[in-house]
């Protein structure tokens, strides 16, 4: 019998493995991220510790889907994660250009050049 947290677990590691525009995730609330851009070869994110106003307080960061998994898991139990998934689907358009206004000039997969 699979269980609630068990569940939610399962859930989040198929986001982390499969991230898609919108997803959200966060550590007990006190750490969040949502998925803001998907390339075949990187995955952009936002992310802040609470308390935070998204996307104002965020930071961006840009990873291959391999740092992007290898980030937020653990390192000693492969397949686990620390996060859990918070929603799918959250609207985040435009949450790039506002934090583009205050890092520098977005190169897309590559991040922000200031």
């Amino acid at each position: 019998m699979v269980n609630g947290y068990e569940a939610a677990k399962a859930e989040t590691m198929a986001a982390l493995n499969n991230p898609q525009v919108g997803d959200s995730f966060h550590e007990l609330f006190s750490f969040w991220l949502y998925v803001l851009e998907v390339t075949p070869g990187t995955i952009t994110i936002i992310s802040a510790k609470t308390p935070c106003i998204f996307p104002d307080d965020g930071v961006i960061q840009t990873f291959t889907k391999a740092e992007f998994i290898s980030k937020f898991t653990y390192k000693d139990f492969p397949g686990e994660t620390y996060l859990l998934l918070g929603g799918r689907g959250t609207d985040v358009e435009g949450w790039l250009l506002n934090a583009k206004g205050k890092a520098g000039i977005y190169q897309g997969g590559r991040g922000f050049i200031t």
